[in-house]
């Protein structure tokens, strides 16, 4: 049993985020379809993984655009601001 054990330690947020997505890619498991549009900005917009085909979303009937329309319109607002720290 696995369950309640650590099999991949991480020290922060953004290293779990990388560890939940990239197994996703690993286990070839496709997004949930009420989370497939977080995960994808994430992986899309932060980890600037983006394929010229195929998603990790659930199978639609109607899309042709491989990316979704919510990702892509947030990545493109903020894409519109300059950073600074």
């Amino acid at each position: 049993m696995l369950v309640g054990k650590v099999l991949v330690p991480v020290h922060n947020p953004s290293e779990a985020v990388l560890v939940l997505l990239l197994s996703y890619y690993i286990f070839n498991i496709s997004y949930h379809p009420k989370l497939h549009s977080s995960l994808e900005f994430f992986q899309r917009f932060f980890l600037q993984v983006n394929p010229p085909q195929g998603t990790k979303r659930a199978k639609k009937k109607r899309t042709t655009d491989p990316i979704d329309s919510k990702v892509k319109a947030l990545a493109s607002k903020l894409s519109s601001f300059s950073w600074s720290v």
